[in-house]
């Protein structure tokens, strides 16, 4: 709570104010008063003397609480309004309270009035803190929101039970969905090859995966994974549990690498070549290091010295081969 606060009386009579001033200092010392009795001043008074709780005779000359009241919650949402008069009866109180007064006060029990400002101040800072919690996390949705679309990896959400539950735009995507709908009609069944009843896998693998990742926490590994149209491709996938509402479930952030893997096959395959070759030439030819051990040799060399490749690597070549110079020589 605030050191000063600001109470704006809306109040024709300045004895009545003086009362109300009287009984909201005794628990608020430190507090600052301003008086209007016009629709006019209030007006100014909320943009200028920027009230933190306002207190309102229901029926004034020129003005009435009710009239302030919807100017208040059209201007000031979140100032607390208290109605303190001696001229409303139990159903005009209902009709303000429904109208939007935090509470109101009867003159003839004033005495309650320090009380009553003071819960409607901590009620105040209570909305106050729950609405900086609500727009946190408001901004923390909008934000996983946004990374969640963004993603260029599939996020899917599954739960053992139920398959999946739901999946983001690039998961509908990689797995050539028309929409989330039609992703979610889909199992794993349809979406993984290794699931299909034609040997090359089983149904319970999927529950196995599920499984590790609920006992784990999180369980990464490579799988091969199929289109709506037949075409199949690598993945890396990351289950992850979480809890929602009481309920186990497990998001899978699905990563498609069949590029990677198509280089891959790229790189062995032209390693396998230029092995052949390297075996291939009749000429010795070999490597060593600086220590002069072998480091790797063709298959000639190994004919020439009549031993296995596996015998010659790690061997000084001129052990080898005696005649050869040696690295000190």
């Amino acid at each position: 709570m605030a050191d000063l606060i600001r109470v704006l009386l809306v109040e024709d009579l300045p004895t009545d104010a003086e009362l109300n001033e009287r009984e909201v200092r005794h628990v608020l010392p430190k507090s600052e008063f301003l008086r209007v009795e016009t629709r006019e001043d209030f007006l100014a008074a909320l943009e200028s003397f920027r009230p933190d709780i306002i207190l309102s005779d229901y029926k004034l000359p020129h003005f009435d609480g009710l009239g302030a009241l919807l100017l208040a919650r059209e201007r000031a949402p979140e100032v607390p309004f208290v109605l303190v008069t001696g001229s409303m009866n139990e159903e005009t109180a209902v009709e303000c309270m429904k109208a939007g007064a935090w509470d109101y006060v009867i003159k003839e029990h004033i005495k309650r009035l320090g009380s009553t400002v003071l819960g409607c101040l901590e009620q105040g800072q209570l909305r106050r803190d729950q609405k900086l919690v609500l727009d946190k996390l408001s901004e923390s949705e909008k934000l996983y929101r946004m990374l969640y679309e963004s993603s260029r990896d599939a996020i899917i959400t599954a739960s053992q039970d139920e398959g999946f539950l739901g999946g983001n735009k690039a998961a509908i995507e990689m797995f050539g969905c028309r929409d989330e709908h039609e992703f979610i009609s889909m199992s794993l069944a349809n979406l993984s090859p290794a699931f299909q009843p034609d040997g090359r896998g089983s149904m319970d693998k999927s529950q196995e995966m599920m499984r590790l990742a609920l006992e784990k926490r999180s369980h990464f590994f490579e799988w091969t994974h199929k289109k709506t149209d037949g075409a199949e491709f690598f993945a890396d996938v990351l289950l992850t549990r979480m809890e929602i509402g009481g309920k186990k479930l497990v998001q899978a952030n699905v990563r498609d690498i069949t590029e990677r893997k198509n280089i891959e096959q790229k790189i062995i395959k032209a390693k396998s070549e230029w092995e052949d070759t390297f075996d291939a030439i009749t000429e010795l030819i070999f490597s060593h290091d600086s220590d002069g051990r072998i480091i790797r040799a063709n298959r000639a060399y190994g004919q020439m010295a009549g031993m296995s490749l596996a015998k010659v690597v790690g061997r000084p070549f001129y052990e080898i081969f005696p005649k050869t110079d040696s690295p000190d020589d």
